[in-house]
């Protein structure tokens, strides 16, 4: 039987359609599932988007016992490609899945990133000298080292078999599959060739994390810019930019988001980010994985922090590792790191082509020759 069943604590939308491929599987004649089990997942249940599409193959988990039903009636035989954090909450998914264990995977476009210094923020926590801080973070630590141990006896783990973008490494006794992050292969389906999305004007382009509204920092419980001062920053910034730039900035929303007027009248373009990047003249940031693009198109790139990501520290778990990733990837690409906060900064460096180059081979390109989609089949065996 071909077959996969995705558990995943995210819903079905475009995005996750088109970067697992699942339309094209089954174009294949290979029979595909899709499970969300945010409802049994606690750090899932925080965040609904508004974006969430259904399909034949789509079905809504809402009890472990209807999971554990499932997966006795349609499991047998089938891969099960995994999409969940392991860690206490999930605990229970994955008792029901180590019957399964030899069938699961996990595709990961995130973990093959360069690391922030874990020393560096421990050091952090303790400068702000806050008790419950420095006893959160103990607790994080102590936690995550007791659910290993948990985990160990309980002999569950995450699936062996892990399909990841770049160069990493393999680590413990997961077989780790290298494939090409999936934006390489949106670009080299050609962003340049596309009809010009924002008409035949020079532009910068700034790519979008929806910060105050993600998801994903709900679900990590963390303190977050408010929206009313984040917008206000920004569009300070864009109009500062464009006087001096002489062309305006347009913005690349985040797939999940839904904008009204926070960004006061620009030019807003959701879902063409590939052909906005290839042919901006340059591009602002935080830290996106979408600055990729930016990368694979040696595209001028600058990366925009604040005063409030600059100083969170301890205070913002998020806005700290933001500011953190962004000052890391500036001395890995020899990229503008610029504190829009500071009335006089707007210096652009020029791309440096070896490190664009080397960060490609290193996070972004695969070691196959071959398509993802066929990388994951062969590997699969589902040819």
């Amino acid at each position: 039987m071909k077959k996969i069943i995705f558990i995943s604590h995210d819903p079905l939308t475009d995005t996750i359609k088109k970067n697992y491929y699942l339309e094209r599987f089954r174009g294949d004649g290979i029979e595909i599932e899709y499970w969300c089990v945010r409802r049994i997942v606690k750090y899932a249940n925080i965040a609904v988007l508004n974006n969430e599409i259904s399909e034949v193959y789509f079905k809504e988990v809402t009890h472990i016992d209807q999971l554990k039903k499932l997966l006795e009636e349609r499991a047998k035989g089938a891969w099960i490609c995994v999409e969940l954090w392991f860690n206490w909450d999930t605990i229970p998914v994955f008792q029901l899945l180590k019957q399964y264990e030899e069938k699961l995977f996990s595709i990961d476009w995130y973990s093959n990133v360069p690391a922030i210094s874990v020393r560096r923020k421990l050091l952090d926590d303790i400068k702000t000298l806050s008790f419950l801080k420095l006893y959160n973070a103990g607790v994080r630590v102590i936690s995550r080292k007791v659910f290993n141990v948990y985990a160990k006896r309980l002999g569950i783990r995450p699936p062996a078999i892990l399909f990841v973008a770049g160069d990493k490494q393999a680590g413990g006794d997961r077989r780790v599959i290298s494939l090409n992050h999936h934006d390489f292969d949106i670009f080299q389906e050609g962003g340049l060739s596309e009809n010009a999305v924002a008409g035949e004007q020079r532009y910068a382009v700034f790519l979008d994390i929806m910060l105050p509204y993600h998801p994903d920092f709900k679900r990590l419980k963390s303190d977050i810019l408010s929206a009313e001062v984040y917008y206000r920053k920004l569009n300070k910034f864009f109009d500062k930019a464009e006087a001096k730039l002489g062309f305006p900035v347009i913005i690349a929303a985040h797939p999940k988001s839904s904008y009204k007027e926070e960004f006061n009248g620009r030019t807003v373009i959701k879902g063409k980010t590939n052909a906005l990047v290839a042919q901006s003249t340059v591009v602002f940031t935080h830290h996106s994985v979408s600055m990729y693009y930016a990368i694979l198109y040696r595209k001028q790139l600058a990366l925009l922090t604040m005063n409030e990501f600059k100083f969170a520290r301890a205070k913002s778990f998020v806005m700290q590792i933001i500011h953190y990733t962004m000052e890391l990837y500036a001395q890995i690409l020899h990229c503008s790191l610029i504190n829009i906060d500071d009335q006089n900064e707007l210096a652009l460096r020029e791309v440096d082509m070896e490190s664009y180059e080397r960060f490609e081979k290193t996070y972004i390109r695969g070691k196959s020759d071959k398509q993802n989609y066929d990388v994951i089949k062969d590997t699969l065996q589902l040819n």
